[in-house]
Parts: C-alpha cells; sequence; structure tokens
C-alpha cells in the first residue's frame, strides 16, 4: 500500500504550522531521511496522492507552547467544531491523517499515575528534570494519545541499543499502517472521537479570577501515552510468558469472553465524504476487532481454541435478554457489553 508523508514543524513567527519539503535544520533532515528508510525497510513505497501519514519535527520548547496547541486545533490536519446548539450531520472533505509528532523530549512517562515505586530510578530523574526544566504543559501527552496521534522522542531512558530510536519509529510506522489496511482512520467512530478530543485538547483549562487563586493557569485534563500503555502491557504479557515449571501462565490459564454489541458482527460504520466516490471503508467488525490481537498473542505460542473462547451476540433485538440468558448459564471471565 503506497504512502505519503507531509513533513510539518511550528514557525514562531506566524505562530502557525508550516509544511515543508527541507527544515534547513541538520536534525530534522537526517530525522527525515531515516523515516523514509523505515517505508523503505517495511517494503512500503512512497507516492504523493495516496494515504497520508504527517510527522511534526517540534523542537522541546515547543512542547511548552500553547500557540503550538493552538495552530493544530486551527490547521486543516484537524477539525474543531464550534457546537453552536445546532445538531448537523458532519461530511468531510478527504480523510483526516495519522499524526506522529517527533521531539527530543521523551514525554511519554510524564505526570503518569503510577506510585513512585513502580518507576525506575532513571525514569523518576528524567520526569523531575524535564518537568522543572521545561515546565511541560499537562496536556502534553496528546502527542500520544490514540491511533491519530503518537510520539517518538530522539532521546529515552527507556533506548537501551544503538538505533533504539529507528526501531521504535518504525513499530510505530507497522502500526499506522496495519490501521490503514483495516480502515480505521475511516471510522465513524474514530473521528467522532478525534474531533471530541481536539475540543478537550483545546479548552482543557480553568481560566485565573481573582488574586489569591492558584498563580498560573492550569490545564487539569492530562491525555494519556500509548506509548507508556505499550510498555505496561509489554511487562503484563512477558509475566504471562514467564516459564513455571516448564509452563506458562498463558497455557495454565483458560479466558472466556463475552462480547455483547448489537452492531458487534457487523462491519464498523464508515465516515461519509463529500465526493460519492470516495470509497475509503472501514474493513473489519468490532467483533474482528477484539479477537484480532488475542488471537495474535495465543497462536504464536499455543492453540487459542483450547485456552481463548470469545463467544458474541450481534443481533439487533432481544440482545440483553439473549446476553442475561447466556451469563445464566455460562460463567465469564471478561464482558465486553456496548449497546447504546
Amino acid at each position: 500500500m503506497p504512502i505519503s508523508t507531509i513533513y510539518y514543524v511550528f514557525d514562531e513567527a506566524k505562530s502557525c504550522l508550516c509544511e515543508v519539503e527541507e527544515t534547513g535544520n541538520l536534525t530534522w533532515d537526517n530525522v527525515i531521511s531515516i523515516i523514509e528508510s523505515a517505508f523503505v525497510s517495511l517494503n512500503t513505497p512512497l507516492s504523493p496522492h495516496h494515504q497520508e501519514i504527517v510527522f511534526l519535527l517540534l523542537e522541546s520548547k515547543h512542547l511548552t507552547n500553547g500557540n503550538v496547541f493552538d495552530a493544530l486545533c486551527k490547521s486543516e490536519l484537524r477539525p474543531f467544531i464550534s457546537f453552536d446548539g445546532a445538531r448537523s450531520h458532519q461530511r468531510l472533505a478527504k480523510p483526516y491523517a495519522p499524526i506522529v509528532t517527533i521531539s527530543y523530549t521523551d514525554i511519554t512517562t510524564i505526570y503518569s499515575e503510577e506510585k513512585e515505586e513502580e518507576k525506575g530510578n532513571e525514569e523518576i530523574a528524567w520526569n523531575e528534570f524535564t518537568h522543572h526544566t521545561f515546565r511541560i504543559d499537562s496536556r502534553v501527552k496528546f502527542w500520544d494519545s490514540s491511533i491519530w496521534h503518537r510520539f517518538v522522542p530522539l532521546t529515552s531512558v527507556y533506548y537501551k541499543e544503538e538505533h533504539s530510536f529507528e526501531t521504535a519509529l518504525k513499530d510505530v510506522i507497522a502500526n499506522i499502517l496495519s490501521y490503514y489496511q483495516l480502515g480505521l482512520y475511516y471510522a465513524a467512530a474514530a473521528n467522532s472521537t478525534l474531533e471530541f478530543q481536539m475540543r478537550m485538547f483545546k479548552n482543557s483549562f480553568i481560566e485565573r479570577y481573582g488574586t489569591n487563586e492558584h498563580s498560573e493557569l492550569v490545564t487539569p485534563f492530562k491525555f494519556h501515552s500509548e506509548t507508556q500503555m505499550e510498555r505496561k502491557s509489554k511487562d503484563e504479557i512477558d509475566f504471562l510468558k514467564k516459564d513455571w515449571n516448564g509452563k506458562t501462565l498463558l497455557e495454565a490459564l483458560k479466558w472466556r469472553m463475552l462480547l455483547v454489541d448489537d452492531q458487534g458482527t457487523t462491519t464498523i460504520s464508515s465516515v461519509q465524504y463529500d465526493d460519492p466516490a470516495t470509497t475509503y471503508q472501514v474493513k473489519i467488525t468490532k467483533e474482528e476487532l477484539v479477537r484480532m490481537p488475542l488471537d495474535n498473542l495465543y497462536h504464536s505460542h499455543i492453540k487459542p481454541k483450547e485456552q481463548l473462547t470469545i463467544q458474541s451476540f450481534g443481533q439487533e433485538h432481544g440482545i440483553v435478554n439473549a446476553a442475561l440468558d447466556e451469563m445464566s448459564q455460562k460463567t465469564y471471565d471478561i464482558i465486553f457489553w456496548i449497546i447504546y
């Protein structure tokens, strides 16, 4: 699948995100070369006028600059709808593209909710350094908070080997390519969530009133980091893969899952675009989306049918009673209940 890459930097003089072909910055130009090499290693040709991936190259000081956040909200890269009391049906001119932000400073672990004893010494020291040195905005992990926004730092306490940045970058690109293959960027739910996130991103602040309250603008909403969640997930999976007297927990444990969703077995709905000839469509159901990572995990180690059972209800009528009847007869460890 050919991909089109677009590069943006923040122009301080114009206070906007500007598309560039060459940055004039040796570091960023080297990064662009590494990005293009990553696509070659993934056997993905680069070609204009195809599905896009936007690469946003930010200096560390821009992570603290609220003007960068405002510039994104005002740009054509992202939707931002002001609510005027009317609920109109939204149609898009063209699909929005995922953004990969690259910067020097690793922001994936700061402002995290883990207890201090759960963090490594290097991570604690790094978080304190970045917080006191850069005074990074609490919303900064927005840049790594969904399939729409991923963040790859040039340096990190987690980079233990040579070319760690290249490896992390290639992993992120590979994930984005897989989401494109499934059509997830065309899902109506994904696009409405993106627009809602943009409003939270822009409006998550508490203004200053009077003279005796907080002395600076407060941004209370802290986005999660996909990279940090991946690290945590890997730790849990490694624990399940650990050998215990010749057997892993993946082999020993059996999981029974119940998916209750009136639209669970139908293809996820796609966005409607202005051009009726546009054929961007989601290619997967919610049930398949839930099954995929679990099947991949179990297929690589054991036979999934022996240890993993997923029962799905996808009917539109009587689904609640059918699910309750099912639960009265069988025990399920995990229940996905998605009914609107």
